[in-house]
């Protein structure tokens, strides 16, 4: 470990981000933007995509359930890839998964090839999750870890957004929902092409051959701050997943609200989300206790998701979605940084910490449909939402025992 603290010691110096390293993050962040637009704008495309296929309903579940289930699945397994190789090569399969998926996507004549479209977006953001650590350890100074997180998750929901709130504008644009994927094509293409003719590694952060990558997950997980961020996360996930997914069925079944209304309200929560990525880092430079911000917005999610269960008023239901969203954002890139803040740690302990913690919170993601389903069986709509309401206590509940990073050597 000394070797390793010693290798490693000066991603933790002073520094400033290199013009290369700024070229790489906006490849990374321009990926995120094409991948989330596809993955989120995948509800609006539905209607015409089974118009085109002569699908029938189950083809929503099936794409849907396709990538939650190659997130689990390939999650750690990409981690392991992604610390034994420079991110020039990780980075860049990354970004050949996201160019395939949208070819898959843009060309698609039957359901299955958009499953292989939706497997491979799902590969390119499990390979990005620990590669982009690596890239971190790279060229990242330590006290600009947090705006990096910051202008990360920025994108992750201008990206939802994208596919979402403005998914109508973008798709009347396009006129079809292949020519929109096209275009998606194109912009991953040329990601792809200057990731390979620019990028240029300056160090190497990589795990040596003598160590195994069962030893460096370990050590993550002996690290009280994963295993709680780990415990807690899938908490906040449900809620979320919950009522993007199921408030608008929900929302028409049981108020008085149509199909735009609803839509309206509910897009609202990627827009707070991406006012919560822009006011994350100066709000915590502001307040200066990293765990009030990341426990607090805990106790606040149940409040605002819950209030929209006792109104109508699309006013109202669009200023709580907002904060709903803003509280579902506000913590993410000050918990993402804390593992950078850990003593001796180093880039490949915080890919497979991050990898851990993202595998719990996917498992939080793909669980919620069936306990919300059981829970509609048994009770209400609105009763099922409310008792969803109460996931973010356990995000509440773990990381207020979080420690402070010089405290957490291991435990």
């Amino acid at each position: 470990m000394e070797q390793n603290k010693k290798q490693y010691e000066d991603i933790r110096n002073p520094g400033v981000l290199l013009p290369t390293g700024k070229l790489a993050f906006v490849c990374v962040f321009l990926s995120l933007i094409v991948c989330n637009y596809l993955s989120f704008g995948f509800g609006m495309m539905l209607p015409m995509l089974k118009e085109d296929m002569l699908a029938g309903n189950s083809c929503a579940g099936l794409l849907s359930s396709v990538s939650f289930f190659t997130l689990l699945i390939a999650q750690l397994p990409a981690a392991a890839v992604a610390v034994r190789l420079h991110p020039k090569v990780s980075m860049g399969l990354s970004f050949l998964c996201l160019a395939g998926g949208c070819l898959c996507h843009s060309i698609a004549s039957s359901v299955w090839q958009l499953v292989l479209g939706r497997m491979l977006l799902a590969f390119h953001i499990c390979s990005l999750g620990g590669a982009v650590q690596m890239l971190k350890g790279e060229w990242v100074p330590q006290k600009k870890i947090l705006g990096i997180n910051s202008a990360q998750e920025f994108s992750s929901n201008l990206g939802h957004m994208m596919g979402t709130f403005f998914a109508p504008l973008v798709l009347s644009i396009f006129l079809s929902w292949r020519r929109a994927s096209g275009f998606c094509l194109l912009a991953a293409s040329l990601i792809a092409i200057i990731w390979f003719c620019f990028y240029r590694d300056i160090k190497d952060c990589r795990i040596k051959n003598g160590d195994s990558n069962i030893r460096f997950f370990a050590l993550a997980i002996r690290r009280k701050t994963v295993r709680l961020l780990a415990l807690g996360w899938p908490g906040a996930a449900m809620i979320w997943v919950a009522f993007n997914s199921f408030w608008p069925s929900y929302a028409l079944d049981h108020t008085a609200l149509n199909y735009s209304s609803a839509g309206l309200a509910v897009g609202m929560i990627p827009i707070g989300s991406v006012a919560a990525t822009l006011a994350a880092a100066p709000l915590t430079r502001l307040i200066h206790r990293d765990k009030l911000i990341i426990c607090g917005w805990g106790a606040l999610l149940p409040l605002f998701y819950g209030a929209t269960l006792l109104t109508d008023n699309l006013i109202a239901l669009c200023i709580l979605f907002f904060l709903a969203g803003f509280s579902s954002f506000a913590y993410v890139p000050v918990a993402m940084s804390q593992l950078w803040k850990l003593p001796d740690i180093t880039p490949p302990l915080v890919a497979a910490g991050t990898s851990l913690i993202m595998l719990s919170s996917n498992l939080g993601s793909a669980l919620i449909g069936v306990i919300y389903d059981y829970l509609t069986v048994n009770f209400t709509q609105k009763a099922a939402l409310a008792l969803c309401c109460l996931s973010p206590l356990l995000w509440f509940f773990s990381t207020v025992f979080l420690p402070e990073p010089e405290e957490d050597i291991y435990q």
